[in-house]
């Protein structure tokens, strides 16, 4: 009787080459592409291949050649719907174009040395990283010539860096002058945390569309730190509770701004009415009947397209490649700006 060992034992490459009656050289000559071998020959090999249940092992394979095809994506924002949402995009994107993505969860629980250690074992040919991720990340692959494509952060001056982000200026320049437009007089904006390009450009922004729109009153400002449901809920029970309530806010993401509605509806604040609310990355949650959130829509699918362009390059272009693509948002109206005609 056959042992466990013998029942799951995959065919390997040697296997091949006797059903096929060839070499084992020859045999692997027939998954080489462009590589000399006799069509006839290379039929038998993958006739036998196929008999067998046999696939190349991409992983060996690489390590003849100077790449492996395996693209790292490294985030800590999985509950984050936008991150989720571009990582779907990206991970068939990177398939579509023959390359495979290697997905690490840098949670809290987890360090990035760890996350780093782990991701680095496979030899990667590119990283993709979260906007959350140090910059320590990027630095430990510029020593060893890896590209790092950054998603959702501009503030990125690392050699092998790339920065593929929302023109975040340009996205608060039209949540200001949205808001100034429809009617609201006493603007508040909820932040990320205080130094991050992100909320700093899109809080400049949205002064800037204020001012545009003829409303020149400086906003009330208050920051979440983590751009979670739970720290949105924080920061607009504090902004609300201020002395300065204001009537409008413009959220740093779409998660903050549906917590500000949560919060507005029991402090007993009407949306839109008594306060407009306007978020950014148009998740799921955004057009839902429950908060209708007017919202910055990110180009995401143009952004997944630039991330594989910038990968599939390898390190050996890297130099041509433009270090920082910025890409205009479109404002989605929904209720949540609605204000009832009086």
């Amino acid at each position: 009787m056959p042992s466990l060992v013998d029942v799951f034992k995959r065919p390997n490459l040697s296997d091949i080459a006797t059903l096929a009656n060839v070499s084992r050289s020859t045999a692997q000559r027939a998954f080489t592409a462009d590589s000399s071998i006799s069509e006839a020959k290379r039929s038998k090999v993958l006739k036998a291949a196929a008999q067998l249940g046999y696939r190349p092992n991409a992983l060996a394979r690489s390590l003849r050649t100077t790449r492996t095809g395996l693209v790292g994506i490294l985030m800590e924002e999985f509950s984050n719907p936008l991150f989720l949402s571009i990582l779907g995009l990206l991970t068939r994107k990177l398939q579509e174009n023959g390359l495979r993505a290697l997905a690490v969860n840098a949670t809290k629980d987890v360090s990035i040395d760890e996350a780093m250690d782990l991701i680095m074992q496979y030899r990667i040919d590119g990283l993709v990283v979260s906007s959350d991720m140090p910059l320590a990340v990027e630095y430990e692959c510029s020593k060893m010539n890896v590209p790092v494509v950054s998603f959702a952060r501009s503030d990125r001056n690392v050699q092998t860096s790339f920065g593929i982000c929302l023109d975040d200026f340009h996205a608060g320049w039209l949540a200001g002058k949205h808001l100034a437009e429809k009617g609201y007089t006493r603007p508040g904006f909820i932040g990320g945390f205080r130094d991050v390009s992100v909320t700093q450009l899109r809080l400049e922004g949205f002064r800037q569309g204020l001012a545009d729109a003829g409303l020149t009153i400086s906003p009330v400002v208050e920051y979440a730190g983590d751009n979670t449901y739970k720290n949105g809920r924080e920061a607009s029970r504090k902004i609300l509770s201020s002395p300065r309530s204001p009537d409008a806010l413009f959220c740093v993401n779409d998660q903050v701004a549906i917590a500000a509605i949560d919060t507005a509806t029991m402090m007993g604040r009407s949306v839109p009415n008594s306060l407009g609310v306007v978020g950014v990355d148009d998740i799921w949650f955004s057009e839902t009947e429950r908060y209708q959130l007017t919202t910055i829509r990110q180009p995401l699918e143009i952004m997944a397209d630039e991330m594989v362009e910038v990968l599939a390059n390898g390190s050996e272009s890297l130099s041509e490649l433009k270090k920082l693509r910025t890409h205009k948002g479109v404002l989605i109206s929904r209720g949540s700006t609605e204000k009832s005609r009086s």
